[in-house]
């Protein structure tokens, strides 16, 4: 994190300061530092204990439906040196979602999870710093750069979520519900989980030099989180009626339904704590794929 941190007023210093000059083609200076601004606009999708492919659940990206998809954008900007390496710092506006009900025709079976019902949606805003290598560029004698080059990524970042539910045609905060007991003292192992948390970037991309001014950039990138109530799924049902001790009285029906849906299914069914819920083995992610637009500030035209 200090390295990053260098890097960017290393950039911002030189800058401003007299930096070497060299060519970019034979219409364009390069310099040693260069910096872009742009947008981006993509996909979002996440990885959590809801929905999914059929069976118990696979591992990893086996595991996405990508029938769930969602719209994201961003802004971004950063600082680039010698088309090695690169300093971003980006803000995410997206949505994710998932949907037990999405295994109901699925051939295999999906051992309890389209049972279960379960389903929620959540948007998603994201600040990030990252860090992008160049290997084509740094192991190249040419200075000039090649139009097409890939990159890989990494950085960490801040987001922002707040797990929803349906349930009857209103929309209901799920945190505030405390549908697994967070914060119960029948579960002291249950803490109430933040809406601000951190993770970790992983990426990589494409970045197509459009002319000396513009870039575009196709770009994966992939978030490790620190949580497993991304989608307020995590381990167990909890006893129905501490809904009642703990909550106001008006949101006592909507926590008692919202925590389990499997009633719906099965008219029999009798909610009870103790049975399996989610998975808590294994912490819940999102990532997106893009395409970014971007101004190249600092080549100055040969006159």
């Amino acid at each position: 994190m200090k390295i990053l941190i260098q890097f960017l007023i290393c950039g911002c210093i030189s800058a401003s300061a007299q930096t070497q000059f060299y060519f970019y083609n034979d219409r364009y200076y390069d310099r040693d530092f260069l910096f872009e601004t742009g947008v981006s606009a993509g996909l979002m999708n996440a990885l959590t204990d809801l929905g999914g492919n059929s069976g118990s659940g696979r591992k990893g990206m086996k595991d996405v439906n990508f029938s769930n998809n969602q719209v994201c954008a961003g802004i971004y900007g950063l600082v680039h040196f010698r088309s090695m390496v690169s300093l971003r710092f980006q803000y995410t506006h997206g949505r994710i979602r998932a949907f037990d009900s999405i295994l109901q025709n699925k051939n295999n079976p999906s051992t309890g999870r389209y049972e279960r019902n379960l389903s929620f949606e959540s948007a998603i805003d994201e600040l990030s710093l990252s860090f992008q290598l160049y290997p084509i560029h740094i192991f190249s004698k040419s200075e000039k750069p090649p139009l097409l080059s890939p990159f890989l990524s990494v950085g960490v970042g801040i987001f922002h979520f707040n797990p929803r539910a349906y349930l009857n045609g209103d929309s209901y905060a799920l945190h505030e519900l405390h549908t697994e007991g967070e914060g119960f003292a029948e579960y002291p192992e249950r803490k109430n989980y933040a809406l601000f948390q951190s993770n970790w970037l992983i990426g990589c991309g494409l970045r197509f030099e459009v002319s000396p001014k513009v870039t575009l950039r196709m770009e994966i990138e992939y978030r490790v989180l620190l949580t497993d109530y991304l989608d307020d799924v995590s381990t167990s049902y909890i006893e129905p009626k501490l809904f009642k001790k703990y909550l106001p009285a008006e949101s006592v029906l909507a926590a008692y339904r919202l925590n389990d849906r499997r009633g719906e299914l099965d008219p029999a069914h009798e909610p009870a704590g103790g049975d399996k819920r989610g998975d808590p083995n294994h912490n819940d992610s999102y990532f997106n794929l893009e395409i970014k637009l971007g101004i190249v500030l600092g080549r100055e035209k040969i006159k």
